[in-house]
């Protein structure tokens, strides 16, 4: 946040550079910079003026450009078309990953970059699924949990951080504006009812910080 306080600390010299057709600074800064160089009585002519206000809209242009690109990189490009790559989404896989664990939900991405052909990624994003459940663990119980199944409990924390993680794999791996189709279901559910049942029989444990374990008391 802009500061125009700050700001009119400067002195002409170092305003002018907020105004300078190569300005770097946000479009609130070259603005407040122009505001208080002409209160201070500097004189610019209409084509200054209309320079300057130039700067700020193609300052603000920028911003808006970098804001939608951004948007554009976190989006999913569904397709209908029957020609398209066929992987399983984002969201189903961050939904088995936060349920079941990062265990599946690595194994459906694995999937997908074996489809296009990403084998490194693909390695070691199972490598990071495998791994992360077993720290993700290793820190709940060395953390000393008490049992709280409030929405503010830290394991809940622990366990979206590595699903969140696949989800910056996928982002960082597949091509930007890459358009797939989604792919069947089947695998996915027989993927969470082979995890359930371990769950069900789980002698050691290992997966008694999640939240269907822990509600259905398995």
């Amino acid at each position: 946040m802009v500061n125009k306080s700050v700001l009119d600390k400067l002195s002409d010299k170092e305003l002018q550079k907020y105004i300078q057709k190569d300005s770097r600074f946000t479009p609130k800064a070259i603005q407040i910079a122009f505001e208080i160089l002409q209160e201070r009585g500097t004189i610019f002519s209409q084509q200054e003026k209309n320079d300057i206000l130039d700067v700020i809209q193609n300052r603000k242009n920028a911003e808006q450009t970098k804001l939608q690109e951004e948007k554009e990189l976190w989006q999913e490009h569904l397709t209908d078309d029957p020609a398209a790559v066929a992987l399983y989404s984002r969201s189903t896989i961050l939904v088995i990953s936060f349920l079941f664990g990062t265990i599946p939900g690595s194994i459906l991405l694995f999937l997908n970059f074996i489809k296009i052909k990403k084998y490194i990624p693909a390695i070691l994003t199972l490598a990071f699924g495998i791994l992360y459940f077993f720290i993700q663990n290793y820190v709940i119980s060395a953390l000393d949990l008490p049992h709280d199944r409030s929405r503010y409990d830290p394991r809940i924390f622990i366990i979206g951080l590595g699903s969140i993680s696949l989800m910056i794999i996928s982002v960082a791996v597949l091509p930007k504006k890459f358009i797939y189709r989604s792919t069947s279901l089947i695998f996915p559910i027989i993927l969470a009812m082979i995890t359930l049942a371990i769950m069900y029989f789980d002698g050691q444990k290992l997966f008694s910080n999640y939240l269907i374990p822990r509600v259905f008391n398995l």
